[in-house]
Protein backbone atom coordinates (compact mmCIF):
# COMPACT_ATOMS: atom_id res chain seq x y z
CA UNK A 1 0.00 0.00 0.00
CA UNK A 2 0.85 3.92 -0.84
CA UNK A 3 2.08 5.24 2.36
CA UNK A 4 -1.06 6.93 3.96
CA UNK A 5 -3.40 5.00 1.52
CA UNK A 6 -3.72 2.34 4.83
CA UNK A 7 -5.01 5.56 7.19
CA UNK A 8 -7.69 6.23 4.54
CA UNK A 9 -8.80 2.92 3.68
CA UNK A 10 -9.40 2.07 7.11
CA UNK A 11 -11.23 5.58 7.56
CA UNK A 12 -13.56 4.43 4.32
CA UNK A 13 -13.98 1.35 6.28
CA UNK A 14 -15.24 2.82 9.24
CA UNK A 15 -17.72 5.07 7.98
CA UNK A 16 -18.85 2.67 4.94
CA UNK A 17 -18.85 -1.00 5.36
CA UNK A 18 -21.37 -2.73 7.50
CA UNK A 19 -18.64 -5.32 9.23
CA UNK A 20 -18.39 -6.24 13.29
CA UNK A 21 -14.50 -6.31 12.80
CA UNK A 22 -12.02 -5.55 10.79
CA UNK A 23 -8.25 -6.01 10.48
CA UNK A 24 -5.92 -4.30 8.24
CA UNK A 25 -3.00 -6.95 8.12
CA UNK A 26 1.07 -6.40 7.35
CA UNK A 27 0.59 -8.11 3.90
CA UNK A 28 -1.97 -5.58 2.50
CA UNK A 29 -5.04 -8.20 3.21
CA UNK A 30 -8.25 -6.97 4.78
CA UNK A 31 -9.91 -9.44 7.15
CA UNK A 32 -13.84 -8.34 7.60
CA UNK A 33 -15.26 -10.36 10.76
CA UNK A 34 -19.37 -10.32 10.96
CA UNK A 35 -20.94 -12.47 14.05
CA UNK A 36 -24.14 -14.50 14.28
CA UNK A 37 -26.20 -16.23 16.46
CA UNK A 38 -29.07 -17.37 13.50
CA UNK A 39 -27.59 -16.66 10.14
CA UNK A 40 -30.91 -15.45 8.37
CA UNK A 41 -30.45 -16.63 5.28
CA UNK A 42 -26.99 -15.20 4.87
CA UNK A 43 -24.04 -17.51 4.09
CA UNK A 44 -20.24 -16.67 3.12
CA UNK A 45 -20.83 -16.13 -0.14
CA UNK A 46 -23.47 -13.37 0.72
CA UNK A 47 -21.53 -11.67 2.42
CA UNK A 48 -18.37 -11.78 -0.08
CA UNK A 49 -21.54 -9.99 -1.91
CA UNK A 50 -21.53 -7.25 0.71
CA UNK A 51 -18.09 -6.33 1.34
CA UNK A 52 -17.62 -6.35 -2.77
CA UNK A 53 -20.27 -4.09 -3.21
CA UNK A 54 -19.16 -1.99 -0.44
CA UNK A 55 -15.62 -0.99 -2.38
CA UNK A 56 -17.49 0.09 -6.20
CA UNK A 57 -14.50 3.13 -6.99
CA UNK A 58 -11.65 0.69 -5.26
CA UNK A 59 -10.06 -2.84 -6.86
CA UNK A 60 -11.13 -5.37 -4.87
CA UNK A 61 -9.57 -9.53 -5.12
CA UNK A 62 -11.80 -11.96 -2.45
CA UNK A 63 -8.74 -14.09 -1.24
CA UNK A 64 -11.02 -16.23 0.70
CA UNK A 65 -14.33 -16.61 2.48
CA UNK A 66 -15.75 -18.75 5.21
CA UNK A 67 -18.40 -19.33 7.95
CA UNK A 68 -16.71 -20.42 10.83
CA UNK A 69 -20.04 -21.85 12.69
CA UNK A 70 -19.27 -22.76 17.03
CA UNK A 71 -21.79 -24.37 19.05
CA UNK A 72 -23.38 -22.03 22.03
CA UNK A 73 -21.63 -20.35 23.95
CA UNK A 74 -18.80 -19.66 21.50
CA UNK A 75 -18.80 -17.28 19.00
CA UNK A 76 -20.19 -17.63 15.42
CA UNK A 77 -19.12 -15.78 12.20
CA UNK A 78 -18.84 -15.38 8.69
CA UNK A 79 -14.83 -13.98 7.91
CA UNK A 80 -14.11 -12.86 4.21
CA UNK A 81 -10.16 -12.02 3.23
CA UNK A 82 -9.57 -9.56 0.51
CA UNK A 83 -7.02 -7.42 -0.47
CA UNK A 84 -8.25 -3.90 -1.49
CA UNK A 85 -6.66 -1.88 -3.89
CA UNK A 86 -6.92 2.65 -3.29
CA UNK A 87 -7.52 4.15 -6.53
CA UNK A 88 -4.29 4.87 -8.23
CA UNK A 89 -2.41 1.83 -6.91
CA UNK A 90 -1.60 -1.49 -8.12
CA UNK A 91 -3.04 -4.59 -6.52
Amino acid sequence: MVKGSKKKLREYIEKQVSHERFTLKKDGTVVFRRGYFYPHGMTAEKYEEVIEKCFPKFGIVILSSRDNWAPWPRDSYFEVVARIKMPGEGL
